[in-house]
């Protein structure tokens, strides 16, 4: 490993938030507001489908399109990807069957929300970030004029959040920000100083000019 391999393995601070409990105290008119999740097979509380039909497809082990959850449960078969792989066999749906749902029973759309909102706060008072961007929350909503405004209910329900990790950053703005997004949980990494990383690229590069 590298001297910047092994720099930016290396986390100073960490913060871990449950975007969860955020999600759940919204208002049902607010969670309203927000885009369907995509159609699919989800387990329950679970926050990704495990049979994401609305960008793949899936069979039953003879050869027909998996449509919905109803069919399923029906035909008591294996179901299988376009490569052919097992994804569900028929024993575990039998064992699974009671917490299958066709839409998910948590606010995932909301969840993924705050934790794109958090990614710009982020993006707005540092530097310097692994691996978010300007994210455009817009797109999350079934209105996208209405992103001013939910946005604000949104951070009257996150205000301490934001004023725990300004803590959390404190005077480190050139810090490197890691986000790992674990189910419901964020996880946000404080690494170097990205000014520290630039040197010693700089380095790199006149040592190999000197060679």
């Amino acid at each position: 490993m590298g001297e910047i391999d092994e720099m930016l393995s290396r986390n100073l601070s960490t913060y871990v938030l449950d975007v969860l409990e955020i999600a759940l105290s919204l208002p049902e008119d607010v969670l309203d507001k927000f885009i369907l999740p995509k159609r699919g097979i989800y387990l329950s509380n679970s926050i990704k489908p495990i049979l994401n039909l609305e960008e793949n497809r899936y069979y039953f082990e003879d050869g027909k399109d998996v449509s919905n959850l109803e069919e399923i449960l029906y035909y008591d078969k294996h179901i299988i990807d376009f490569r052919g792989n097992v994804v569900l066999t028929n024993e575990k749906i039998r064992r699974i069957r009671n917490i299958l749902l066709d839409k998910p029973n948590l606010p995932i759309i909301a969840l993924e929300f705050i934790i794109k909102d958090i990614e710009n706060f982020f993006y707005n008072i540092t530097i310097s970030n692994l691996n978010v961007g300007d994210n455009d929350l817009s797109k999350l909503l079934k209105n996208p004029n209405e992103l001013k405004e939910i946005e604000a209910i949104v951070n009257i329900h996150n205000k301490d959040i934001y004023s725990n990790l300004a803590k959390f950053i404190n005077e480190d703005s050139f810090s490197i920000y890691e986000f790992i997004e674990k189910g419901n949980i964020l996880v946000i990494n404080k690494k170097c100083d990205y000014r520290i990383i630039e040197y010693y690229k700089l380095r790199e590069q006149i040592s190999k000019l000197e060679k």
